[in-house]
């Protein structure tokens, strides 16, 4: 298990990197991935495949995160209004996901997308709202888990916006989950 080494030694990433395969530990370290100033351009973060990040959580403020065949354990990702992260064939035990920071848009504040992803044990604080954070699920199994009720919101009250198959990517662009498994 590597604690404190490179790429994680440094909680502030402010340039595009790949982290590479092996097992990380955050510890009480916050990985904060952002702008270095309003000029730089936002960093994009990979995760090869097989990296396997535990304890500690992930601020994702700018910039974009892809991961594919990686494994989270009691990890926090907690996701800024311009920040992309889109997971594929990955693991979560017990990661939480979040909206980050004070600014909030009227819908999907925060976007996850995730395919072909195995959650257990805790996906989102026991509230979730549009206001929030939205999810695209495709072909995703959720183990011992179970969901808020999801609020639309009081802006949100019209019959033709509540959460239906119908509405999948098309009303509701961030609240898709399709082929989903659970046990």
């Amino acid at each position: 298990m590597t604690r404190g080494t490179p790429p994680f030694d440094n909680p502030f990433w402010y340039t595009s990197r790949t982290v590479p395969a092996g097992q990380y530990a955050l510890g009480s370290i916050k990985v904060l991935i952002d702008k270095e100033n309003d000029k730089a351009s936002a960093p994009e973060i990979a995760f090869a495949n097989g990296v396997s990040v535990s304890n500690g959580t992930l601020s994702l403020m700018h910039g974009k995160l892809t991961a594919g065949g990686d494994r989270f354990a009691n990890v926090m990702l907690e996701e800024e209004l311009s920040f992309l992260a889109d997971f594929n064939d990955s693991s979560f035990k017990n990661c939480l996901f979040s909206k980050g920071g004070g600014w909030f848009v009227s819908r999907y504040s925060a976007r996850f997308t995730f395919r072909r992803c195995v959650f257990s044990q805790r996906f989102s604080y026991e509230k979730w709202n549009m206001h929030d954070f939205g999810v695209k699920a495709d072909d995703c199994t959720f183990e011992d888990i179970s969901f808020p009720k999801y609020l639309l919101g009081d802006r949100s009250r019209r019959p033709r916006e509540r959460a239906t198959a119908e509405g999948c990517g098309i009303l509701l662009p961030w609240l898709c989950v399709s082929e989903v498994h659970c046990s």
